[in-house]
């Protein structure tokens, strides 16, 4: 049967930019293990490539459309609320890092690759578990710090990184039953738990727990669907207590732009009022419950992507439908988020967000836990959850320290098997 692909993209051109794609993917990958040497996103120049491969290719995975439907919606909805904040390299690097967190889900799944995933793997773990025993044995004979923060400048990124790192090498373990990779993994987790990254250390146990319940068939749905339940239950008594009890109410979210000063000085004084907060008790009454309130101000398209941290809000539009902040002092790009990603998700860009969102969750479990490798599949289900459920303390999805290792391995992956499979991925065959 005579190929279907466009005549323009010439085989020997397409093989060396494959070779490109290869060569990216493997120096991003490596080097995601420290904020000092930001190679991890040398994968995002991949990008340009977008819409040639888009067109060679005919058929494409349900993750990549998803994930595109996803970046097209984020995109429009930031040009709506500030569009300015494409030409700030700050923006990628905080506000707006799922840009760069999910570039690979963008380029990767075009491809059909012939490479040995399991090796890069499995080469990718041994070789980041021996960086990170290096500095674990420095860190615990010098102790110049209470946490350990790995090659990171936070230690909450370096919890995220090396939970990740504990979720593949635990997987390769449980694939082959080899002892070394057990010690990679207890190493690992005692990394993990040297960083003090509480929501890191929960989230992994969690996602270990609800692995182990699918792989024993022990009424998994009903245990997702009853930390959902009691997540959204929680919420709601937040946020009731929230606004009963410390009034965060309309006087303190929208105060009058008159009172406050056009010199910052009244962007400070909120600054301080209402904390960004890494604790309990700033999550609680203040963080999540600001999320619930920007939420329930626009429930449908959210109010501004990047919207979160930039206030005294100030809104404009139609009130619960298109209702978009616009702040005296936009563009405040930091760490200031809601602490958690679906909550966030929901306050900057509504239900239509979320909703998106979770497609592109659904379909990356539907494939990952159909990857005829264990060695592969294991890791990358632990690693999903724990994932799905740091996510619930911290705004970890579009964390790169986190997630860039995660998407590039998952990208890896759906090249594979198109290259394997030819047109029909895993998920697909199965899905019909």
């Amino acid at each position: 049967m005579p190929s279907t692909n466009p005549p323009f993209l010439y085989t020997r051109t397409r093989s060396l930019l494959v070779l490109a794609i290869v060569f990216l993917c493997l120096l991003s990958l490596v080097f995601s293990f420290t904020n000092y040497i930001p190679l991890s996103v040398s994968i995002c120049t991949a990008v340009v490539l977008f819409p040639l491969f888009a067109l060679h290719y005919r058929t494409h995975h349900k993750i990549f459309l998803y994930t595109l439907l996803l970046t097209a919606y984020f995109f429009i909805n930031t040009c709506l609320y500030y569009p300015q904040s494409f030409l700030d390299y700050d923006f990628y690097r905080r506000d707006g890092n799922f840009f760069i967190t999910f570039a690979p889900l963008l380029t990767l799944p075009l491809f059909k690759i012939n490479f040995d995933l399991k090796s890069a793997v499995k080469t990718f773990i041994i070789w980041i578990s021996g960086v990170n025993l290096l500095f674990t044995l420095k860190f615990l004979a010098l102790r110049h710090s209470e946490d350990y923060h790995f090659l990171f400048y936070a230690h909450n990124a370096a919890g995220g990184y090396l939970g990740l790192l504990s979720s593949l090498s635990i997987g390769y373990y449980l694939a082959t039953k080899k002892r070394f990779y057990l010690l990679l993994s207890l190493l690992n987790l005692l990394s993990l738990w040297l960083t003090g990254s509480r929501g890191s250390v929960v989230g992994f146990a969690c996602g270990l727990l609800v692995f182990w319940c699918f792989r024993r068939k022990i009424i998994p749905r009903f245990v997702v669907t009853s930390i959902v339940l009691a997540k959204v239950l929680m919420m709601v008594m937040v946020f009731y207590m929230a606004t009963s009890f410390f009034a965060v109410g309309h006087e303190f979210y929208e105060p009058d732009p008159n009172a406050l000063t056009h010199s910052g000085e009244g962007l400070n004084y909120l600054q301080d009022v209402v904390p960004r907060g890494g604790n309990i008790i700033s999550r609680f009454f203040f963080l999540w419950p600001r999320a619930l309130f920007l939420f329930i101000k626009s429930p449908i398209f959210g109010t501004g992507f990047g919207s979160y941290n930039d206030y005294p809000y100030i809104f404009h539009g139609t009130k619960y439908l298109a209702y978009f902040n616009t702040p005296m002092h936009p563009g405040m790009y930091n760490d200031g988020h809601a602490h958690e990603s679906f909550l966030h998700i929901l306050a900057e860009t509504g239900l239509v967000g979320f909703f998106l969102f979770i497609l592109v969750l659904k379909a990356m479990w539907s494939f990952i836990k159909k990857i005829p490798d264990p060695e592969v599949s294991f890791g990358l289900q632990i690693a999903f959850w724990f994932n799905v459920f740091s996510s619930m303390t911290e705004h970890r999805f579009f964390t790169p320290s986190q997630m860039i290792a995660f998407t590039i391995i998952l990208g890896l992956a759906i090249a594979v098997y198109r290259k394997k499979q030819g047109q029909t991925l895993p998920a697909q065959e199965n899905n019909r």
